[in-house]
């Protein structure tokens, strides 16, 4: 059994007492001890840094996940499938007639310079957009409801060049 905590720094934040952060890792540790069970916490890196020192011993393994890769030889990079897992999904869901193509790597391109290639960024984008056009009433998301989403500042503190990068032409 693997008990997997996302999100923890939440629990942890900085914006917590001390009392309540002390609480928490009593609350971690008194859960680590009784179930016996593999335990992974999931969390921005900051978080790591508010564990009690009790705490940090019993998580000595820390991973960090990158940005996704794409590879535009066989439209199978990690962003590619991330994004193609996403847009189907909403094609499903809000019962869309198209998205942007993931095997255009002009817009895959568009994609990763907007986003870093994060996901958590890349489904925000998406979720704005999306929002945007059932505000609409449409039922078409095409790249410029990915551009005004990315205007809305979402993507800002990842954003690799500070110009809308759906602006862009092709050729840059």
């Amino acid at each position: 059994v693997l008990l997997l905590l996302d999100e923890v720094h939440n629990l942890l934040s900085q914006n917590r007492t001390s009392n309540s952060q002390r609480a928490t890792c009593q609350w971690l540790k008194g859960l680590i001890n009784r179930t016996n069970t593999s335990i992974c916490l999931v969390g921005v890196e900051e978080f790591y840094e508010a564990l009690d020192t009790e705490i940090s011993r019993r998580f000595l393994k820390r991973f960090s996940l990158g940005s996704l890769s794409s590879s535009m030889k066989d439209n199978q990079g990690e962003l590619q499938t991330y994004f193609k897992a996403i847009a189907n999904t909403a094609q499903t869901i809000f019962e869309l007639k198209a998205v942007p193509s993931y095997t255009n790597a002009h817009f895959i391109k568009q994609l990763w310079v907007a986003t870093g290639g994060i996901p958590a960024y890349i489904s925000e984008l998406m979720k704005t957009a999306i929002h945007s056009i059932e505000k609409h009433k449409k039922n078409i998301l095409d790249i410029q409801d990915l551009s005004d989403a990315w205007d809305t500042g979402i993507c800002g503190e990842v954003s690799v060049i500070k110009q809308n990068p759906f602006t862009l032409d092709p050729k840059e």
